[in-house]
């Protein structure tokens, strides 16, 4: 990402993962009082004890193979209401409750891809 120091700067990875709704019609999304996170994880594993220690018993694990998916995905996440406000992405969730985490707006992401 631009404007990080260098040993701060966090390299974009592929596959990442996405959580989706079982049916598919909506990104599974994080809430920190009134902020809405879209959760990504870097590798199967990180969504999968994510899932574990979450509420969530049955979504879709959605693989973004590439840069192109990634921004695509982030461009138009699929949603229930079909308006998307979120701003914010959070790399790696241990935990349901967003704390200490790697979030990053999704301009800033979206502006890194090529």
């Amino acid at each position: 990402m631009e404007n990080a120091e260098p040993e701060d700067r966090f390299i974009l990875t592929f596959p990442m993962y996405a959580l989706l709704f079982k049916d598919g019609t909506g990104t599974i999304l994080l809430r920190d009082g009134q902020n809405m996170f879209i959760p990504l994880f870097t590798d199967s594993d990180s969504a999968q004890t994510y899932l574990e220690r979450s509420e969530i018993k049955e979504c879709l694990v959605q693989v973004l193979a590439d840069a192109k998916a990634l921004a695509a995905f982030l461009k138009n996440p699929p949603s229930r209401t079909g308006k998307n406000s979120v701003e914010r992405v959070l790399i790696d969730p241990l935990h349901p409750e967003p704390h200490r985490i790697t979030m990053f707006p999704i301009k800033q992401i979206l502006d890194s891809i090529p």
